[in-house]
């Protein structure tokens, strides 16, 4: 959802929430806030997710602000590390030529 909606949700029980996945069903955290990397072109290219299994209270809007400026820096550098290999690759086979 996260990443279709572009926007950061924050979950305070995750182990209540109807829309868990079962595949986590092994982990024990009780809060996720999940971030898109969201690069100038959609769709995002997935998304970062900060959990706790500790706190008793949400994540705060500095929290928020915090992942979701990583998560923008995160992007680039893999949106960079992308078309470099790109590049690399056609210049592998206009060398081949």
């Amino acid at each position: 959802m996260v990443a279709e909606t572009g926007l950061p949700q924050m979950i305070d029980n995750y182990e209540q929430w109807d829309q868990r996945s079962q595949v986590y069903d092994r982990f024990k955290f009780r809060r996720v806030l999940a971030v898109p990397l969201k690069i100038p072109k959609p769709p995002s290219l997935g998304v970062i997710n900060a959990d706790d299994n500790q706190g008793t209270m949400s994540f705060s809007e500095a929290d928020i602000r915090l992942l979701c400026l990583f998560a923008d820096q995160a992007a680039v550098a893999v949106e960079k590390a992308r078309l470099y290999g790109e590049l690399q690759r056609d210049l592998e086979e206009t060398q081949a030529r």
